[in-house]
């Protein structure tokens, strides 16, 4: 962590503008009271690099979504929030199709060529279409929709998405784990 974010993070943290001292909450805080997605998406793109843990994108989403979340239902907040919300999603479904489709052709390519089509491939790789399908579903018939700012209560329908994607991700890793 470089000199000049410890500072920044250390005055905002007496400022109140960050309640939990967790780098990846700060970092998320920091680059949303800058109204900076740049700033954002390098950080956390260094953050991945780190880690290749398949849920730390869910956490840094939900972290993003649950920091801009009192800054999107205030009537008196500008469009410009909305519109870093927006930049977000967009390089987020960047990196989620990219490693939705890396993952979906080496599971057939590992199937076809290494363990073999079989029960227990079919219904690991079709519980993985299903995910992306319902969580895609869910963002059509929820978030789409969603003006900002919007009260607490329609907003709380970005917290459904990660739902959706934790239940199918227990789900397939039951299946992976217990179903042989």
């Amino acid at each position: 962590m470089s000199l000049a974010f410890r500072k920044e993070r250390d005055v905002a943290l007496r400022q109140g503008e960050v309640k939990y001292n967790s780098p990846l909450r700060t970092l998320c805080v920091l680059c949303a009271l800058r109204g900076s997605i740049s700033c954002l998406t390098t950080k956390c793109a260094k953050f991945f690099s780190q880690s290749t843990r398949r849920g730390y994108l869910n956490v840094v989403s939900l972290l993003v979504i649950r920091t801009l979340q009192p800054r999107l239902t205030d009537a008196t907040s500008g469009a410009h929030d909305a519109e870093l919300l927006r930049a977000y999603i967009r390089l987020e479904v960047k990196l989620v199709d990219v490693a939705f489709f890396g993952v979906f052709i080496t599971g057939l390519l590992l199937t076809q060529f290494f363990v073999g089509w079989s029960m227990w491939s079919i219904v690991k790789l079709s519980l993985y279409m299903v995910q992306f399908l319902a969580t895609m579903l869910y963002i059509r018939q929820y978030i789409r929709p969603l003006a900002y700012p919007c009260s607490p209560l329609q907003y709380r329908k970005w917290y459904g998405v990660f739902v959706v994607a934790f239940i199918f991700f227990l789900l397939t890793l039951s299946w992976t784990y217990f179903g042989r």
